[in-house]
């Protein structure tokens, strides 16, 4: 079983450092995404990058589309044309020098279809400095997009959860066979405590049972006798003053001293 590889303290820790990586990573794609404006393309000389924006007024096709840049070294191709909707591959020339550069989408008549720098070219000298205009804390310290990291802790977030699981369930199946089951049910009524156990397994708890009640580390504290049960849920009933807890257990004696036994 996977107990035997994994220990609890692993499993937890394994699962916490999953778990706060996930939810940093899925905040810092929001927050970032909101932070960042989606007109400014980063770049780097020598470098490409599929653009798109909206225009302000309808032109038939791509071929009546022109563009203005702020620097010579910025070189536009339209790929596409959909409505209003334009795609086009933008190119940062290798001897371009790093700067803030418009980009302005113009119609063959040099009618503006979009607002005045529209889009903003930002040229880096370094993929560091690309990296450190990011808003995004994953982009600026490891030069990666946060979308990344959640879709890489996700299986490893998935994979805590399997091993808990798996380990939870070795454990439920160690203690049955020892005759322990967990209290599944507990509720304070007005003159007593009403107790449920689960039926399941090769261990079987019938009405008249009397059984011994553990604390959380496994210690007797007490017993109860099984007053009826239905619906894979035996029931017993204790006095108010009995020691007992969510996450209590119970165990079945054996066979041969099933009808009592001394705590």
């Amino acid at each position: 079983m996977i107990a035997r590889f994994f220990s609890p303290r692993f499993i937890r820790r394994f699962g916490v450092i999953a778990g706060v990586l996930f939810l940093f990573s899925v905040a810092d794609t929001f927050v970032s995404g909101h932070l960042d404006d989606p007109r400014i393309i980063r770049a780097l000389p020598g470098s490409r990058h599929a653009v798109n924006g909206t225009l302000t007024a309808s032109v038939s096709s791509k071929e009546e589309l022109r563009y203005r840049a702020g620097s010579k070294g910025l070189h536009l191709a339209f790929v596409d044309l959909r409505g209003r909707i334009w795609r086009g591959e933008l190119q940062a020339d290798d001897t371009i020098d790093p700067g803030d550069y418009d980009l302005q989408v113009l119609d063959v008549r040099q009618q503006a279809v979009e607002k005045p720098g529209a889009h903003r070219v930002l040229v880096f000298d370094s993929k560091a400095a690309l990296n450190a205009s990011y808003p995004s804390i994953c982009r600026k310290t490891i030069g990666i997009p946060p979308w990344w990291l959640v879709i890489g802790t996700l299986p490893l977030l998935a994979g805590a959860l399997l091993l808990s699981y798996l380990h939870s369930v070795n454990n439920e199946a160690l203690l049955e066979r020892q005759g322990i089951f967990p209290i599944m049910k507990l509720s304070r009524l007005k003159d007593r405590w009403e107790v449920g156990i689960g039926v399941h397994g090769e261990q079987k708890i019938f009405a008249g049972d009397l059984l011994r009640l553990l604390n959380r580390s496994l210690e007797p504290v007490g017993e109860l006798r099984i007053h009826s049960v239905r619906d894979e849920m035996a029931l017993a009933v204790l006095d108010l003053s009995a020691e007992i807890a969510p996450g209590y257990f119970v165990q079945k004696p054996p066979a041969s001293s099933a009808s009592g036994f001394k705590v």
